[in-house]
């Protein structure tokens, strides 16, 4: 969970660099990951309900499209140019949003490995959180968020906006990631 002192802070900074939310945890996000792996260029796939840009209306359950967001970090560029940047590089990935990862992975024929993730191995997600079901004086209930039990990549970062906080939590593949490696990360 991050302080609601540090929360604070971090809406004040997407505020002052005039960028969503979602812009400055994914850039936090995608700094941490230039620092682990010392590659100023990175991937990470984002949700995106890719249903609403094609014009459907009615869809029978959850169908989310993951937009590959490729970001160079570079180190000599302050906060504020780089979140604009992202932004830009944002806005740019949701004009295609419609455009599958599958499509795109097919269409750049990229060889495909059934070990290893085609071209998005990580993801990130930021999440509004569950507001209590109300019925009236019936019937009241809550939401639960279910742990995940299968993910198709390797990491992935999941945020909760709880309003004064931030709920962090992550899955990971086992094969290739220790629990204290990621505790360390978060």
């Amino acid at each position: 969970i991050l302080s609601p002192d540090l929360t604070k802070k971090i809406r004040g900074l997407s505020e002052q660099c005039g960028v969503t939310l979602f812009t400055t945890l994914l850039g936090g996000y995608q700094a941490l990951l230039q620092r682990l792996t010392s590659q100023e260029d990175s991937v990470v796939g984002i949700a995106s309900a890719g249903q609403a840009a094609m014009g459907i209306n009615r869809l029978c359950g959850h169908c989310v499209n993951f937009l590959p967001i490729r970001t160079a970090v570079q180190s000599n560029l302050v906060a504020r140019d780089y979140l604009r940047n992202l932004k830009s590089d944002l806005l740019d990935a949701y004009e295609h949003q419609y455009f599958s990862l599958g499509a795109l992975v097919k269409e750049l024929a990229i060889p495909r490995d059934p070990s290893r993730p085609g071209l998005v191995s990580t993801t990130f997600n930021l999440e509004p959180a569950a507001s209590p079901l109300d019925f009236g004086d019936a019937v009241q209930g809550t939401v639960k968020v279910n742990p995940k039990q299968f993910l198709g990549h390797d990491l992935s970062m999941f945020l909760v906006d709880e309003g004064d906080h931030f709920s962090i939590s992550c899955a990971f593949n086992r094969d290739l990631f220790n629990r204290d490696t990621i505790t360390r990360w978060l």
